[in-house]
């Protein structure tokens, strides 16, 4: 995970299944044809991945480096127990980085459930929009999307991704305290899509630093740690789902402000934390090795 920082995270996969899925919605719908048209579409993806599995490592086996390692050492008829004094093999991972990786992987479902879903009941109950419309619309945000983050990608090469999620979050914070007034004068659907736009563009994700976040996992303990937090993090789906719905009932669109202003102020937390932590890293990396300001792939941090 050190060097090149672009890659594809669980989000950036995210991105590119959901805009399949409104693209082919929204082609079935457009073109008429009968709604049986997308689960047959669905199954034949399911074929396909079927089979792929077939022919690759199971992601266990393949990513989990203590599972890997404890394999070998039966192979070779080696005793585990000589790692538990090694200080690698029993490196801990810090609560408070965990609770800071948690917080970002939670924010992103407020942005997903307003801009998606919340978004679109609105253009549904404001504007008259057909379930096929809001589609189509959501279609173009997932497009969005897809598009800011190969962006993301792009500029990690060039631009340190801390550094990149720092001015999105400034961006972000500078405007989100006028999304209720805009929406409260929305008087066109287009003015929705940029709201919708701006969220999916600059609302909270870890991408493109979700290497640096999880390069602080030791090693060892990377893969448990890593898929345990990220699942438990999407219950936020449900905090959203509800807290919008509430709030918005009582509150009007100011109620948005109830979950997001929260969410803002724990990923702002967390992301200062992992600036911390990096630079004690770089620290540590030149003391040891001074000529590593030579390296081009290091001087931008």
């Amino acid at each position: 995970m050190d060097g090149t920082y672009a890659s594809l995270d669980f989000k950036q996969k995210e991105a590119i299944g959901g805009t399949c899925a409104l693209g082919v919605a929204s082609f079935v719908i457009s073109h008429g044809f009968n709604w049986r048209s997308v689960f047959w579409f669905g199954a034949g993806i399911a074929i396909i991945g079927a089979a792929a599995r077939t022919r690759m490592r199971e992601t266990k086996n393949f990513a989990d480096a203590r599972h890997r390692v404890k394999k070998a050492m039966a192979t070779n008829n080696t005793d585990i127990k000589v790692l538990r004094n090694n200080p690698i093999w029993n490196e801990s991972f810090s609560r408070k980085t965990a609770l800071s990786l948690f917080a970002i992987e939670c924010a992103w479902p407020i942005c997903f459930y307003f801009a998606y879903i919340y978004c679109g009941s609105l253009l549904k109950h404001s504007f008259n929009f057909t379930p096929e419309q809001v589609i189509q619309q959501n279609f173009i945000v997932s497009l969005v999307q897809l598009a800011n983050w190969l962006l993301l990608i792009v500029l990690s090469y060039k631009i340190y991704p801390l550094k990149i999620l720092k001015v999105k979050l400034i961006i972000f914070m500078s405007m989100v305290i006028f999304l209720p007034m805009i929406l409260n004068n929305a008087t066109a659907a287009w003015q929705v899509l940029l709201v919708q736009s701006f969220i999916v563009a600059f609302g909270f994700m870890g991408a493109p630093a979700i290497s640096i976040f999880y390069k602080q996992i030791p090693i060892f303990k990377r893969f448990t740690y890593s898929t345990l937090i990220y699942a438990l993090s999407r219950f936020t789906h449900i905090i959203a789902a509800f807290g919008f719905a509430y709030f918005s009932t009582y509150l009007g669109h100011w109620g948005i402000l109830v979950l997001i202003i929260p969410a803002a102020i724990a990923f702002t937390y967390a992301l200062r934390h992992f600036q911390e932590i990096d630079k004690v890293d770089f620290r540590d990396k030149f003391q040891s090795s001074p000529d590593i300001l030579a390296d081009p792939t290091l001087q931008s941090t």
